[in-house]
């Protein structure tokens, strides 16, 4: 799915996998903008519907 070279929104290249779960992951990426070292953390889609539905139903 995402790769070290992938660029988000034309501004953080990701670098280096930091970590994984069932919501996502965590990875060290550039940003191109700033000039400097960032964390980005990318929610897998099927995580993020998972939680919606658990709101409404709670709700």
């Amino acid at each position: 799915m995402w790769g070290s070279g992938t660029v988000l929104g034309g501004r953080y290249a990701l670098a280096e996998l930091l970590g994984g779960g069932a919501m996502g992951e965590v990875w060290r990426a550039e940003d191109r903008v700033l000039e400097r070292s960032v964390a980005v953390k990318i929610l897998l889609a099927l995580a993020v519907g998972r939680c919606q539905v658990r709101r409404a139903v709670s709700a």
